[in-house]
């Protein structure tokens, strides 16, 4: 997954779109976003398994369970558009899980922060802001 994350910093160029599967209808909770960049579109699934993150380039197997919707203008996702990755992280737990992921991106305005943390076979989302 480290090698999709450079690839996200490296070659992706600015956010164009984010959507997000969410379980049975648009008001159901997310398992997977799907960020569309410039160069590279890029999945990012809750394992319900075990509560980890995946990233990967192909998208989740189809399943009539789900729905996927554009992310709201207002979401952190939707602020993000427009913005270029600049560092990205894979966040890991006390107890060894990879359940997250860390995006720092700029554009001309400001940079934005947005984590994406799987807990409970879905995804959070957090956005972060610099302080001083």
């Amino acid at each position: 997954m480290q090698h999709i994350l450079k690839k996200i910093v490296d070659e992706a160029g600015r956010l164009l779109r984010a959507d997000e599967t969410r379980f049975e209808n648009a008001n159901g909770f997310v398992t997977c976003v799907i960020l569309t960049f410039e160069g590279l579109t890029v999945y990012i699934s809750a394992v319900a398994d075990d509560d980890t993150v995946l990233i990967s380039l192909d998208p989740p197997p189809e399943d009539a369970h789900y729905v996927t919707i554009e992310s709201a203008r207002q979401s952190p996702l939707g602020r993000i558009y427009g913005h270029k990755c600049l560092w990205a992280w894979l966040l890991t737990n006390q107890q060894g899980y990879t359940d997250g992921v860390r995006f720092e991106l700029y554009s001309d305005f400001r940079p934005r922060v947005v984590e994406m943390i799987v807990a409970a076979s879905q995804i959070h989302f957090y956005e972060f802001t610099k302080v001083g």
